[in-house]
């Protein structure tokens, strides 16, 4: 083996070991607003600071509504009103009941108008328009938007009505003053449109329209020409514009959601076709849309652009400003998300209910906020005031391997919170997961809490009123697993190696990268070595020595030790007895001087274990046998060696034996330079070999001279007579 591939088999353990975890007590940590935003919240508010609190209170208006809720609209009648999609209706809200205003014979209903005190202008699609209906009589006029495929937003100010959509060949914003009985284009884009908001800013309409894909919003002068009257203020990479809305100042904010999140199918005409069915053949619920990247963006009147909330898993599908808040409506977790409007703080989860998975209407009122949702579809309540409990959920924790769980550990700043824990050995928790723990006093120092041995771990606290919890700890102790000798290589005769000391328990060598201090944070300590301080090896050509080196895997990456014994091999390849050659150490590897012993046939045997990570009590080990090498002093023998002059040089013929195998055979003629000769098989292999070269020589020449070396280096010479 020569000296790099020696070499880099050191380089290879150490890399192995060097992103991994070891089997010592490690903690989970979550803190911080981002980590904690991972987690799961029932009641909980995560604020932009990192702090956990109970969320406002909720009420659940109407529960059970078949379809997504899309609009929201408190009309001039003091009533609130709710729009579905498949089937696509207009309910009136009564107490906790609904009561059908309309159902229509297309399956959106996609935004819900007051005009005046009396009437509800009710957008449909597709192929649909507007349906006027008289709040106090019951009677509709229909409306048909002409040569628009999809109505998807609409908008009122001073009761006349702003609509979007489009097809295949481009957008449209239409307009339906209060008494009229057709729609007027008053713009045109080459995107079809998804979403509208409007208000009166310095006296003049404002209106922006939000495309349905390329992720572009557009300000639209409504008193402008039709062609010309058009800008678009934004060009986002997220494809659907899924919701407006404009500030007082006429501050713009727009969510956007990538193309493959449209409307949920919950929220189409083939809702009954997408649902599947399950064994027994019932239909399945609709599934949530699934978010690849959500932002929404702050377009200042001045034209500065920025983004305020980004995410790669929750899409915005609905805005509201409250005061100096823009609230966002989101899924497929059904989150509030509480953003501060001038983008000055980080945002939070405001509030989110379990069960409700997308937040697609938000209307804000003086008593609190309305939102409608979809899986399941319902109206809820959020209050100023605050739930007399609530829980968060920790994102899973995963230990890599199955572990046990330790203390957990709460820092509650303010109030009382409780804690209990549960675990399972799938990514997400599901119905194979243990039961939660009972519940215990959650506090910095600490609780035990019974679960099952697993692979991951969740932690649920209990908040009371105004308590206030900023981070989670939990102790665990992965499973210890027993090192595995892969194989054990005898390098070639002659190569000797020693070992550097590792990197000693205080000091520790860091990259700076993404996380340049991840693997040291949890280790508590860190006074047991892991696998990547373990020693590198230094090598030398030293004429009698041999090594021995053990290659290990350990899934741990722990820090292992190695004890090497020596014995002489019988005929059969088996040893009788034992004798030490190095007692424990760190080093995966044995050099030892063996022209000291005599020939004959040996082996080494190899015990390891991971005891300097895991103490005697936890270590596991494992063992190994090399294979037989041959230790030999003979020197090699030429037999039948002849020299022949020939007509340009001298003939050279031999043939040579030797315990080992043969590395070099060189001849001189002369004062000639030293020629290597290649046996008659064309390969140096072997122990025994014959030659036939003929070298270049002078007439003069009367000797050939020739030396051999096995791979010992055991020297043979001889001089030949030339004929």
């Amino acid at each position: 083996m020569s000296v790099r591939v020696f070499f880099w088999l050191f380089v290879v353990v150490v890399v192995l070991g060097s992103g991994a975890r070891a089997s010592q007590t490690q903690v989970h940590s979550v803190e911080g607003s981002s980590a904690l935003l991972e987690g799961d919240f029932e009641g909980a508010s995560v604020s932009g600071d990192g702090v956990v609190r109970a969320g406002p209170e909720q009420k659940v208006v109407v529960d059970g509504v078949a379809g997504a809720v899309l609009a929201l609209a408190r009309a001039g009648d003091g009533q609130l009103y709710l729009a579905t999609a498949a089937p696509g209706r207009v309910l009136k809200i009564d107490g906790s009941k609904t009561e059908e205003v309309f159902t229509s014979d297309k399956p959106l209903v996609t935004a819900l108008l007051p005009v005046g005190k009396d009437k509800l202008v009710a957008l449909t699609a597709p192929d649909g328009g507007a349906e006027v209906i008289d709040l106090g009589t019951n009677k509709r006029t229909s409306i048909v938007a002409k040569d628009v495929k999809l109505l998807l937003g609409g908008v009122v100010v001073d009761d006349v009505v702003y609509a979007v959509g489009g097809g295949d060949e481009g957008g449209v914003v239409l307009r339906l003053a209060s008494g009229a009985k057709d729609f007027e284009i008053i713009a045109t884009t080459t995107e079809a449109l998804r979403s509208v908001a409007a208000a009166k800013v310095g006296g003049k309409v404002r209106l922006v329209a939000g495309s349905s894909d390329e992720g572009i919003v557009y300000d639209v002068d409504v008193a402008g020409t039709v062609g010309k009257n058009v800008r678009a203020l934004l060009d986002a990479t997220p494809g659907e514009v899924t919701t407006l809305a404009i500030g007082a100042d006429g501050t713009v904010f727009a969510g956007l959601v990538d193309s493959d999140a449209k409307l949920s199918k919950q929220a189409t005409a083939k809702a009954k076709d997408d649902a599947g069915d399950d064994d027994k053949g019932a239909k399945k619920p609709a599934k949530a849309r699934k978010v690849k990247g959500g932002e929404v963006w702050r377009l200042a009147a001045s034209g500065a652009a920025r983004v305020l909330f980004s995410s790669k898993e929750h899409g915005p599908y609905a805005l509201a400003l409250q005061g100096s808040r823009l609230l966002v409506g989101t899924g497929p977790e059904g989150r509030v998300v509480d953003v501060e409007a001038n983008g000055l703080s980080r945002p939070g989860v405001w509030t989110r209910r379990s069960g409700n998975d997308e937040v697609t209407a938000l209307l804000v009122e003086k008593a609190g906020v309305l939102a409608g949702t979809s899986h399941a579809g319902a109206v809820l309540f959020f209050g100023s005031g605050t739930l007399a409990k609530a829980a968060y959920l920790s994102p899973s924790l995963d230990a890599d391997a199955r572990a046990r769980f330790g203390l957990a550990r709460v820092r509650v700043t303010k109030g009382t919170a409780k804690v209990a824990l549960r675990t399972g050995n799938t990514k997400e928790p599901d119905e194979t997961w243990s039961a939660w723990s009972a519940s215990a006093a959650a506090s910095m120092s600490g609780v035990s809490l019974a679960a099952p041995v697993a692979s991951y771990a969740q932690l649920k606290v209990e908040l009371s009123a105004g308590a206030e919890v900023t981070g989670l700890h939990l102790a665990y102790l992965v499973d210890n697993r027993a090192p595995e000798i892969v194989s054990v290589d005898v390098l070639a005769p002659g190569w000797k190696v020693i070992s550097n000391a590792r990197e000693p328990p205080e000091t520790r060598s860091v990259t700076f990268n993404d996380k340049p201090f991840a693997k040291f944070l949890d280790r508590r300590g860190g006074q047991n070595p892991t696998l990547d301080e373990r020693p590198y090896g230094k090598q030398s050509f030293d004429v009698g020595f041999r090594t021995v080196y053990a290659f290990v895997e350990d899934a741990d990456k722990d820090a292992l030790r190695y004890r090497f014994w020596l014995g002489a091999a019988g005929r059969e390849g088996t040893v009788s007895s034992w004798s030490l050659l190095e007692d424990w150490s760190e080093a995966p590897f044995a050099s030892f001087e063996a022209s000291r012993l005599k020939d004959g046939d040996y082996r080494v045997k190899i015990d390891v274990d991971d005891s300097l990570t895991n103490g005697a009590a936890r270590a596991l080990s494992d063992g190994r046998v090399s294979p037989p090498f041959v230790v030999s002093h003979q020197s090699p023998r030429a037999t039948d060696a002849s020299a022949v002059r020939t007509k340009g040089g001298v003939r050279v013929r031999l043939k040579v034996d030797a315990a080992l195998p043969l590395v070099s055979v060189r001849c001189s003629v002369g004062l000639s330079p030293w020629m290597p000769l290649d046996p008659s098989d064309g390969i140096l292999d072997g122990s025994a070999e014959s030659f036939d070269v003929e070298l270049p020589a002078s007439e003069s020449v009367n000797a050939a001279s020739c030396e051999i070396y096995d791979e010992a280096l055991n020297f043979g010479r001889l001089d030949i007579a030339v004929n």
